[in-house]
């Protein structure tokens, strides 16, 4: 397997690794949606540092997209963050916020782990 999924609390944070396929993909996400936790869920970390996405190209981003844009009716409150510095991730990560356009969901991208965490805790704070 080729990812780990944490809760904590209002916040899921996945972290990727190895050489991650689309299959893989959909079904963490699988694992998160049905999750009773999903319907209170605020953030949704993706950590894809150090990751091979060779088996990801732009096809299958977009399905990945559609697919999470349709759990987006159950949950609307969602600010779907992603963790990398990867070019190639970073294009993926472009398209997949195209396709999820209308969906109610915003989206963050930062360089590391400790970013990502310090927007969710002020996030959190601000409420």
């Amino acid at each position: 397997m080729a990812y780990e999924i944490l809760w904590d609390g209002d916040c899921v944070t996945t972290f990727w690794s190895g050489k991650p396929t689309y299959e893989e993909n959909i079904e963490a996400n699988g694992v998160i949606y049905g999750d009773k936790r999903f319907d209170k869920l605020s953030y949704e970390i993706s950590v894809i540092l150090d990751v091979d996405l060779s088996k990801f190209d732009f096809k299958k981003a977009r399905i990945v997209a559609e697919l999470d844009k349709q759990s987006a009716i159950w949950n609307k409150q969602v600010c779907a963050i992603h963790v990398t510095k990867n070019h190639d991730a970073l294009e993926l990560v472009k398209v997949y916020e195209e396709v999820m356009q209308g969906s109610g969901w915003t989206f963050e991208t930062f360089d590391t782990l400790e970013e990502a965490t310090a927007f969710v805790e002020m996030k959190r704070m601000s409420k």
